[in-house]
């Protein structure tokens, strides 16, 4: 099915192209000068048909309008339009079904932040081409995320990553964040087309180039004064948006998803085996989490809502089990905590007891089963 809506869509943009083509070629014969060597006409036919040869000088190529409802192409020429989604459906078509069956897993929590901020759908195409829907991509030049955010932006937009947790790789904070900067950038620049050239350039390079070549989207996406890599970033994104409205490439249905708050300390690891769900799954859903293991800061995480009765069942299991850790000759606290992948504080507070400067060889410490 995803190959036959490939094939009809791309047959539309070719016919939106052949016949641009073709009113094209019509105007311009219209327009060709009478031969020299033509007789004379009397003065009235001349005169009769001056109005004519000016009217036919004035017909232009007829420009069917843009789809209304393709936001991010408002302004376009079709044959804009048409081109751009020819050559996103060349670039993703047949990476479609593995981006997409990424999506399932983020999709359910970006369309809560679509609807609180009321960003246009659109801009779902965004992800794809940032980073084909895979959150923990990572560029070479820093970039993270779905919305391959870098450091710096996302410390301005108010991401701060802590222990444990990465907001640039979550899911809910880099969407809220990316979608308010996007809408900022539309605001600030008044198109869309210069609004994704700005997230993808910087809006400061933006400004600069417009103040040289100031642009609209009647000029085309060929003529949008920016580096040729910024000009194919957002014509893959328009592109991608007008197959989706035409229906070449659709989104399936997100995991629904249910919430799971869990006390620490917590073993994700553990309480995952023990409800039989794959960990993966809860890495996937929950990308913005750095840790198997939570000592000392409490969790809300989304689970598929198919496994949310197995893994409340088997809440119990989340707590790390406890054994005993012998002492050895040159032993310190941090060093047994480095060696029972622990920070000590928690063998601190599980050891109140115990002095931390005057450790004993053949002493015991409490510490989580799993430690060595």
């Amino acid at each position: 099915m995803a190959r036959e809506r490939y094939q009809r869509a791309r047959l539309r943009a070719m016919r939106w192209i052949y016949a641009l083509a073709m009113a094209a070629a019509v105007a311009g014969c219209a327009r060709v000068a009478p031969v020299a060597d033509a007789p004379a006409r009397p003065n009235a036919e001349n005169s009769a048909a001056e109005p004519a040869e000016a009217k036919a000088r004035e017909v232009q190529p007829p420009q069917p309008e843009a789809p209304s409802d393709t936001v991010l192409g408002e302004g376009l020429t079709s044959a804009d339009l048409a081109a751009a989604e020819v050559h996103a459906l060349s670039v993703y078509g047949d990476r479609w079904p593995r981006i997409a069956e990424r999506s399932r897993y983020v999709r359910a929590a970006m369309r809560e932040v679509f609807a609180k901020l009321q960003a246009p759908e659109d801009l779902f195409a965004v992800p794809v081409v940032e980073s084909a829907y895979e959150p923990y991509a990572l560029s070479p030049s820093g970039a993270l995320g779905l919305w391959q955010l870098m450091p710096g932006t996302a410390r301005v937009l108010g991401l701060r990553k802590t222990r444990g947790f990465d907001p640039r790789r979550a899911v809910v904070p880099s969407t809220d964040a990316a979608l308010r900067y996007l809408l900022a950038l539309k605001a600030r620049f008044g198109f869309w087309p210069l609004a994704l050239a700005a997230y993808h350039m910087g809006p400061g390079a933006l400004a600069r180039s417009l103040r040289r070549h100031p642009w609209t989207p009647a000029d085309g996406l060929d003529a949008l004064p920016a580096p040729e890599i910024t000009r194919e970033y957002v014509r893959l994104i328009v592109g991608l948006a007008q197959a989706m409205h035409e229906g070449a490439l659709v989104f399936p249905e997100p995991i629904p998803m249910r919430s799971v708050w869990l006390r620490p300390p917590v073993d994700l690891v553990q309480w995952t085996e023990a409800a039989g769900v794959d960990p993966l799954v809860l890495f996937r859903t929950n990308p913005g989490l750095e840790w198997t293991r939570y000592w000392d800061r409490p969790l809300a995480l989304r689970v598929p809502a198919d496994a949310y009765a197995q893994l409340q069942a088997a809440l119990d299991q989340a707590r790390p089990r406890m054994a005993f850790v012998r002492v050895e000759r040159g032993d310190t606290l941090w060093r047994i905590a480095r060696r029972a992948g622990v920070p000590v504080r928690l063998l601190r507070k599980l050891n109140p007891g115990v002095d931390p400067v005057h450790l004993r060889p053949g002493m015991r410490i409490r510490a989580p089963r799993f430690a060595r």
